[in-house]
């Protein structure tokens, strides 16, 4: 199964993909922290991205997304990850936000949110 990482290589065309990729969570978590806010080109897409810190709207963001997906196995996923990161008082969700039109992906945000589809769980900031 291609790492979701490896889509988009080269400038090729991104997809909407909602599963997950471990290359994608450990690029965002090295991502330097500002405060308690990061911006960063989304390490999938290569679009403007940002993750805060402050915000729990992406434990929501998660479970909107399982519905979405017709894949159970992806489904399941980001089920166990919205749990993982309401569980652990170290982590937080991060997900590709930029407002980019990627295939796949509806430009109206409420049919499906905004994003590659890439989504993790992060450090808090030290």
């Amino acid at each position: 199964m291609t790492d979701p990482m490896d889509e988009c290589i080269g400038g090729a065309e991104c997809t909407w993909n909602p599963r997950q990729s471990s290359r994608w969570e450990e690029a965002v978590d090295a991502a330097p922290w500002h405060g308690e806010v990061k911006v960063l080109d989304c390490p999938r897409c290569g679009h403007p991205m940002t993750v805060d810190a402050t915000t729990i709207v992406v434990v929501d963001a998660f479970r909107e997304m399982s519905e979405a997906v017709e894949e159970q196995a992806i489904a399941e996923m980001l089920k166990d990850l919205a749990i993982s990161v309401e569980s652990e008082d170290g982590l937080i969700g991060a997900r590709c936000n930029c407002r980019f039109e990627h295939d796949g992906h509806p430009a109206k945000p409420d049919d499906r949110i905004w994003g590659c589809g890439q989504t993790g769980a992060i450090r808090v900031p030290q």
